[in-house]
């Protein structure tokens, strides 16, 4: 692998099968998950999408310096993530480094059939809940961290095999510290906006 990975992409890139006609890349850390995808030839087509003008000339530079790589493979697109319009084929679209609020928002406006990789920042419960009452089932989760800041990585289908638990209980490790640490900061987080329901569902893993 040439473009070289953090520990959340790095785990992102390994869940990605090589199955997907059409990656859609909304610029998770300006574009490197695609870039990676791209070399490592897990799809037929990246689709680089990033509403920064600035971020798709980069990655522009970036990709006419890799060594046989075909134009039919890729495409760029400077338009907001939740414009995207999808292609008639298998699409995985990839969401990572930005808030749960803002991955519902784009959720949202996608039509047709695709599969999503994400990793929101925050609201993971509402964002949990939303993809279950839009018929989104589990294919595998982790839990992964950058230095202290942990992330949650979901890889969902709605021909997935499992339920989507409301917190991915399974995720945690409670003899872990960081663990440990991850789960009292959203607890102290929910307590201050008073969301009980959330609340809840932490708390009784103890």
């Amino acid at each position: 692998m040439k473009t070289k990975l953090g520990p959340k992409l790095e785990s992102l890139f390994k869940l990605i099968p090589m199955n997907y006609d059409v990656i859609w890349d909304t610029c998770c850390d300006h574009g490197h998950l695609g870039l990676a995808c791209l070399e490592n030839n897990k799809a037929g087509k990246v689709i680089f999408v990033d509403q920064v003008p600035k971020i798709i000339e980069e990655l522009s530079l970036k990709l006419d310096k890799i060594a046989g790589l075909s134009r039919e493979r890729y495409e760029l697109q400077s338009i907001p993530a939740q414009e995207i319009i999808l292609e008639n084929k298998n699409n995985l679209v990839c969401i990572s480094g930005v808030g749960g609020e803002e991955v519902i928002v784009i959720i949202k406006n996608l039509n047709g059939k695709f599969d999503l990789h994400i990793s929101p920042q925050y609201h993971l419960f509402e964002v949990r809940r939303f993809l279950n009452d839009i018929g989104f089932k589990m294919i595998k989760e982790e839990l992964r961290f950058e230095g202290k800041f942990g992330r949650e990585l979901l890889y969902l289908s709605k021909d997935g095999p499992f339920k989507i638990d409301p917190i991915g209980k399974d995720l945690f490790d409670l003899k872990d510290e960081r663990h440990l640490n991850y789960i009292k900061g959203i607890t102290q987080h929910l307590k201050r906006i008073k969301d009980n329901d959330a609340l809840a569902y932490y708390e009784a893993l103890f």
